[in-house]
Formats: C-alpha cells, structure tokens, sequence
C-alpha cells in the first residue's frame, strides 16, 4: 500500500515538474519568436497579416510508444500528457482545409477527364456513350472523403485538456 502511494506521488512529481519545465521553455520559445518578429516587422509598411503567434507543443515520443505497448512510463499517467494527441489534433487542423481543396481540385481533374474519355468513345468508339457524372466518382471515393470530414469537424481538444496535459 505505502509502495503504491509512493510511487504514485513520485509519479505525480514527474508530471509537474516536466509540465513546468515545458512551461517555462514555452515562454521562452514565445518571448524568443516575438522579439525576432519584431525585429523582422521593423521598416515595414504593410498590415499585419500574421499575428506574431506561435503554437508550442510538447511532446514526449517515449512516453506515447510506451503507452502504446502497455506501459505506463513515470510521469505521464495517460497518452493525452505525452502532447501527441494534441500534436496529432493541431497538425490536422492546419492542413486539413489544404488537403481538402487538393481532393476537390483531383475529383474536378478526374471530371475533365471522364468528359474526355466519354467525347473519345463517342467519337472512336462507334457511337458508344460511356457516362460518367461527379457523383459515381465522388462514390468511389466517399470513404476517403468521409474520413477528411470526420477529422476536420471532430471536436478540438479542450483548453484545459491542453494546460493540464
């Protein structure tokens, strides 16, 4: 009993002190990035378009694998204190909407030339239609879509989620 409750405690002291310490070199990675934005900003006439801001994000490798194999690694009781889920949520969050317009811009391609094939077979093809439309194509790839709106509409992670974790 006095075996677990230290080793819980020696647990929870980890955890604070790496969440501490992740706190203090996040603020200096911001303080950093601000003063060279500001350096960079100097003598420049146009607006803001960027507002100097930059997402830190720890994280701890080590600690998430050995989650994934069963292990509790000392200091971080669960996957969401690792940072790789937040990471895993931010970085599909900042490339999601790029990915999207690039699926939409291929199912487009894809329409053109189906459109193609069908004026060629009518043409070569003696009189034959061949018909395609958006919507079989978009059939075929319905899941891979789905997925796209599943990632991209799920719900962000909680701001106390990610102070805590």
């Amino acid at each position: 009993m006095i075996t677990q409750q230290l080793a819980a405690l020696q647990t929870e002291q980890k955890w604070r002190c790496v969440s501490l310490r992740n706190q203090y070199i996040e603020g200096r990675i911001k303080l950093n990035f601000a003063g060279r934005q500001k350096k960079v900003a100097q003598g420049k006439q146009h607006g803001n378009e960027y507002d100097g801001s930059v997402d830190v994000i720890p994280v701890s490798a080590t600690a998430f694998r050995d989650h994934l194999v069963g292990r509790e690694p000392m200091g971080f009781p669960t996957k969401l204190h690792t940072g790789i889920p937040r990471l895993r949520q931010w970085l599909a969050d900042s490339t999601l909407e790029r990915r999207e317009e690039h699926l939409d811009g291929m199912l487009n391609s894809l329409q053109r030339l189906f459109r193609s094939i069908e004026h060629w077979a009518l043409i070569n093809g003696g009189g034959q239609s061949i018909r395609f439309s958006r919507g079989a194509v978009e059939d075929l790839f319905r899941r891979t879509h789905a997925q796209f709106v599943t990632v991209r509409h799920r719900a962000p992670i909680s701001a106390r989620e990610g102070q805590d974790c």
